[in-house]
């Protein structure tokens, strides 16, 4: 039996393009106080967005 490759970004919530990522930060930054901390990026394993923390 073959395995499916998994990328490391499968648990991760995915966005179709940037305008939808920076909205969801937005809206999860409003919700949970969390100032603008929230960055869209182009995932490289699977080629969607993803967010992270700001450092």
């Amino acid at each position: 039996m073959e395995e499916t490759p998994t990328f490391p970004c499968a648990d991760k919530i995915t966005f179709d393009d940037e305008k939808s990522a920076k909205t969801a930060a937005i809206v999860a930054d409003w919700q949970h106080e969390l100032a603008g901390n929230l960055v869209p990026y182009r995932c490289r394993y699977c080629s969607l967005w993803h967010l992270a923390t700001k450092n």
